[in-house]
């Protein structure tokens, strides 16, 4: 089997919650076609958000960047830095280095309003309590799954595309970047970004090489709701969002250590 790339593996992991993982057709980044997104040059869709709870997180002593591209470069410097020094000490103290990839995205990615878009109408009938548990397992699971897919990065380069025409919206932007490998292989990003009322430019769901990872993530927690061994239980399901993720792991590190 070939060696997992660090966006097939990325793809590999978001794919494989709450369903089958095919970590073989992923090796080389491929998309699965049924999660393909509609149309690249689209906003990545999101969820129509319940008016309440709608503003965004505060966030305290945080210089805000002009420009939503400066936002993703600044983010994805901080997480090569990461990957080099995590490489030294992650088979010792994994813990450490998901805290560390924690600290670089907490600041970039909405999860609270992430979260919400993949509860989808089941927002709506979710206690205080359900919401905020979802939301952290939400974070704590997509945290873990980017930081899994970092370790993997090697001889790639990270290009931020420049904007190609003026939003509609100035304080939603979709910001496009590129992984390119040695080999001359091409793997395009696409960030939903939106400008919060603090000034603080977040992600709010990203495409990647064609996977558009909060309709994905929506649609699969749609299924859960609906499976029978579910019942329609938010609780059952949130529970079970966590034990897929450390299941959907297992596989991948069984994957990396048959290679």
């Amino acid at each position: 089997m070939n060696r997992l790339s660090f966006v097939g593996l990325l793809v590999c992991l978001v794919a494989g919650l709450f369903g089958g993982i095919d970590i073989a057709a992923a090796a080389e980044g491929e998309a699965p076609a049924a999660e393909k997104a509609p149309a690249a040059e689209k906003e990545p869709a999101a969820e129509k958000e319940p008016a309440a709870d709608s503003k965004e997180p505060a966030v305290d002593a945080q210089e805000p960047a002009a420009d939503p591209r400066e936002t993703v470069r600044e983010t994805s410097d901080a997480l090569i830095l990461v990957i080099e020094q995590g490489k030294l000490y992650y088979e010792t103290d994994p813990e450490r280095f998901y805290i560390e990839v924690q600290n670089v995205l907490g600041p970039a990615i909405d999860f609270k309003s992430f979260a919400r878009s993949v509860m989808a109408v089941h927002y709506k009938r979710a206690s205080e309590a359900q919401r905020t548990r979802f939301a952290e397992a939400f974070q704590n699971g997509l945290v873990r799954t980017y930081a899994k897919a970092l370790l993997e990065f090697s001889d790639e380069q990270i290009v931020v595309l420049p904007e190609t025409k003026p939003p509609r919206d100035p304080a939603k932007q979709i910001v496009k970047m590129e992984v390119r490998s040695s080999s001359g292989k091409v793997y395009p990003a696409v960030y939903a970004m939106r400008q919060g009322d603090d000034g603080v430019w977040r992600i709010r769901n990203i495409i990647i090489n064609g996977i558009n990872i909060g309709l994905t993530y929506r649609n699969q927690f749609g299924s859960a709701m609906k499976a029978p061994e579910n019942g329609g239980d938010l609780d059952r399901v949130i529970d079970a969002w966590a034990e897929s993720l450390t299941a959907v792991e297992q596989a991948a590190e069984s994957s990396d250590a048959s290679t």
